[in-house]
């Protein structure tokens, strides 16, 4: 057995993403578009639900014009997944796709900016006394969820039911976006 030789819990000096430590030091230019967008989030955790999700579903609506590459990737793997649909409903599925992608953005403003009090209604969480009755079992239970573009704002209430929960990702490219993703997943 190897010797490990890195302790496995970081030192005080260290200091992991979304756990304090000044914003200021993403003030330069590199950062200034993420700083925009992230105004962007905040205006939209302002504004009615329904309004949100309809502004960020036309933006997904426009990025299906815009992103061909990505648009052609989305319908062959539609084409894929569900050979025994005509063209027509594979386009109409992934203009659907899009559509979702773009509410994702507002999904990812409410939860990182919106005071919960806000987002709680938004929420209802089927079957739990499934997950409560394997816990009062003693058993752990390991929950499983494709990267669906709810997961972001259901975390949250998940965290509320279950009494140990964490979820792994990969760090973003953007080293801001990265630290308020932490932040907003900490809240």
């Amino acid at each position: 057995m190897a010797a490990v030789s890195k302790p496995l819990l970081p030192d005080s000096s260290s200091r992991a993403p979304g756990t304090g430590g000044s914003l200021l030091r993403f003030a330069g230019p590199r950062y200034w578009t993420t700083w925009v967008f992230v105004g962007w989030l905040r205006l939209t955790a302002a504004l009615p639900w329904r309004l949100a999700i309809r502004i960020h579903e036309a933006f997904g609506r426009v990025l299906w014009t815009a992103l061909r590459r990505r648009r052609r990737i989305v319908v062959r793997n539609l084409e894929l997944c569900f050979p025994e649909l005509g063209r027509e409903a594979v386009e109409a599925l992934a203009r659907k796709h899009f559509a979702n992608v773009g509410a994702t953005i507002a999904e990812v403003a409410f939860a990182w900016f919106a005071p919960e009090r806000r987002v709680a209604p938004l929420m209802h969480i089927a079957g739990i006394e499934h997950l409560h009755a394997a816990l009062a079992r003693g058993r752990g239970v390991l929950l499983l969820s494709g990267h669906f573009s709810t997961l972001e704002i259901c975390s949250p209430f998940v965290k509320n039911v279950v009494p140990l929960f964490a979820f792994m990702y990969r760090p973003r490219n953007n080293p801001l976006l990265n630290e308020l993703q932490s932040r907003g997943r900490l809240r």
